[in-house]
């Protein structure tokens, strides 16, 4: 028996149709050979794909979207190149359950194990790697993957197929193109991406949460530049909050409507322990994922005072800071060096990612053996010194990017509102993919047009912008500041990663003992979940360190799901 179960959104639902012997359910929309494709244009799509090449048609489209199709023994499952719309699937015996819920799956399921091994690198990182969940039954779709479950006589035949793989180019050969060129073509990829958005929006209002950073600003003038008003801006945080000053004066500049929602400490402390939260982290999670919850409070008033209408779009600047190549900075950085190896890449993964919360020698090996798994799939068939950085790259679309990113347009979801994310139009993400490595080197190509597209709208962030930045002492001719950078360059290339971890923690939780009141006083006044006498008593790296024990905490204790078998 095959099952399938989808979700009723609000918006982008799915659309369920019957072509000839075979059941297809689709959502979202391909952009195919120069045409939309939605409802049931996209089921017929669909069926079409099945009867040819359908990995190779899968690399042609472009969009959001995930589909699914049955017929007597069979079922197709897959997702875009971002998995912004994700699916989860189960077997037993011979049985096959898949869905967008896996709330649903469990309940068809006999058996329930929770993944101790899953829980503790989900407590380290906010997700889940690999095709695995919290649950040792169910597995997920990875980013631009499609899956394949035969039935065979008595036995079920799976197969689980990649059609995109995030793998930017890191290639040393000349640079024959100019950079003039390549920002004419980058405005010219910019126009197509957005000309599609404007058409996807029909009109309707555009909700942009606009930050003080270039990802969402980038998204607000080019909506400006093709002449689509009917556009709404927004920032949360405490009162005065830099980002919110920026964001307010982009808006201004742009002549498009700006709202702010305020945040408190007890505002926090209300919405975390109310039980829409719970049913959100339920929604959004899936037992893969953390859920995102940064906007959520945000949305909620939106939409409680009216501010937006009921069929309003989301655009999130998601991600184009990353796909610009502006995250590599954070593995050199840790690292002190350039990666010349995998091993090097994978400290570098764990020192980066997996530093939420602590985990044992044990876990750390099964961790190094997913990584390598994860390794084996981006890895290119040539290979450079400067592979390595994309390596991590490739890691970090598949998994940080994919499950926790994108993931957060739950939000908009769970709020009954419709999104796109048009800076990971696969256009756009091909553009950087095969732009030469100098030109992505410190996002050197992107922030270039970003200014130079808002020096046309007025947008001086030196001249009108407050600074982002903490106040540092001056670097220049300071010997004592330069001698100790020095030591930490050489500490991290010599010394083994769970003593540079440790030593990473003392200081982090000297500083957090000394600066208390900080966390108090956060832009986003979240620390106001947690109560003081825990905040001293438990050490947390960020939000999302206490975030993820109090999840697994809720889950333990059948918040979630109260038919659980042990851990085993």
């Amino acid at each position: 028996m095959i099952e399938i179960y989808v979700r009723d959104y609000a918006q982008n639902k799915w659309y369920r149709c019957s072509v000839e012997n075979a059941e297809i359910y689709v959502r979202g929309y391909s952009y195919y050979q120069g045409q939309f494709y939605t409802g049931k244009k996209f089921c017929h799509l669909v069926l079409n794909l099945i009867q040819g090449d359908i990995e190779n048609e899968l690399r042609r489209m472009n969009g959001f979207f995930a589909f699914l199709i049955r017929t007597g023994s069979e079922i197709i499952a897959a997702v875009d190149h971002i998995r912004s719309m994700p699916l989860f699937y189960a077997t037993e015996q011979q049985n096959v359950y898949v869905s967008d819920d896996v709330s649903w799956i469990l309940e068809n399921l006999q058996r329930k194990t929770i993944n101790r091994e899953s829980v503790t690198e989900f407590l380290s990182t906010g997700y889940v790697t690999g095709r695995d969940t919290l649950f040792d039954e169910i597995k997920q779709l990875q980013a631009g993957e499609f899956l394949v479950i035969k039935r065979d006589n008595n036995s079920l035949k799976r197969e689980s197929k990649r059609y995109f793989t995030y793998r930017p180019s890191y290639g040393e050969g000349a640079i024959k193109v100019q950079k003039e060129e390549l920002l004419r073509e980058l405005e010219k990829t910019l126009n197509r991406v957005f000309t599609r958005l404007v058409s996807l929006l029909r009109g309707r209002t555009a909700v942009i949460p606009l930050s003080g950073g270039y990802d969402s600003r980038l998204i607000a003038m080019m909506l400006k530049k093709l002449g689509y008003e009917n556009v709404i801006c927004f920032s949360y945080g405490i009162k005065g909050n830099v980002e919110s000053q920026i964001s307010r004066m982009v808006a201004e500049k742009l002549g498009y409507k700006w709202l702010f929602v305020e945040y408190s400490n007890e505002r926090w402390k209300k919405w975390y322990n109310s039980n829409a939260m719970r049913d959100y982290e339920r929604f959004s999670s899936n037992f893969a994922s953390l859920p995102h919850i940064q906007d959520w409070p945000a949305v909620m008033e939106l939409k409680k005072n009216g501010d937006i209408p009921d069929d309003s779009v989301f655009l999130p600047g998601h991600t184009g800071d990353f796909i610009a190549s502006g995250h590599i900075h954070w593995l050199t950085n840790t690292l002190g060096r350039i990666p010349k190896t995998n091993k090097q890449v994978m400290k570098g993964i764990f020192l980066v990612h997996y530093n939420l919360n602590k985990y044992d020698p044990q876990a750390y090996n099964i961790f190094k053996s997913k990584c390598r798994d994860i390794f084996h799939n981006c890895t290119a068939q040539s290979w450079t010194k400067f592979d390595s950085l994309g390596l991590y790259e490739c890691w970090d679309w598949q998994e940080r990017q994919s499950k926790f990113i994108v993931n957060s347009v739950r939000v908009y979801e769970f709020w009954n509102y419709d999104w796109l994310i048009p800076l990971w139009d696969k256009e756009l993400v091909d553009f950087f993919q095969w732009l030469p490595f100098l030109y992505r080197r410190n996002k050197e190509l992107y922030d270039e047009y970003v200014e130079m597209l808002a020096s046309e709208f007025g947008i001086s962030e030196s001249k009108s912008f407050p600074s982002t930045s903490v106040t540092e002492p001056k670097k220049s001719g300071n010997i004592k500041i330069i001698a100790k950078r020095v030591m930490v360059k050489v500490l991290k290339r010599v010394m083994p990663i769970t003593l540079w971890r440790i030593l990473i923690k003392i200081k982090a939780y000297i500083v957090r003992c000394i600066y208390e009141e900080y966390y108090y006083a956060h832009p986003l006044a979240w620390f106001g979940m947690i109560e003081r006498s825990e905040l001293k008593k438990e050490y947390y790296v960020n939000i999302n360190s206490y975030l993820t024990k109090q999840f697994i905490e809720n889950l333990m204790n059948g918040v979630y799901y109260n038919s659980l078998r042990e851990m085993r």
